[in-house]
């Protein structure tokens, strides 16, 4: 005689093929509504990373009053920078502000 398991006399529920069919508000149906982009338009991403904010407003001020994209202004003005350091007219001299070494003036350091 075969050995029978409880599970054998439990009925059977039916459940659909799949699960997402028996609730309806699971059910995935793509969105027909047209993104608009106004928002990343009009804030674009642009970073500035250690650079202080009053340069960051230089830059984008000089950029708007000649209609010119920031990044363009950016990388002229470095280029030009560049130069002039590799003419040796610009100076870097990078002080110590915990632990790493910056460009910047670093208050109370005597300078």
């Amino acid at each position: 005689m075969a050995r029978r398991s409880i599970a054998d006399k439990v009925p059977k529920a039916e459940v659909p093929e799949e699960p997402v069919n028996a609730v309806p508000a699971l059910m995935h149906r793509p969105s027909q509504a047209k993104r608009k982009r106004t928002w990343e338009r009009d804030h674009p991403v642009v970073a500035y990373r250690g650079i202080p904010p009053e340069v960051q407003r230089r830059l984008l001020k000089l950029a708007e009053e000649r209609g010119l994209p920031v990044g363009e202004v950016a990388g002229k003005l470095l280029e030009a920078g560049l130069t002039l350091f590799d003419r040796g007219e610009l100076p870097l001299t990078p002080q110590l502000k915990a632990g790493k070494y910056t460009l910047y003036p670093v208050p109370g350091n005597g300078k």
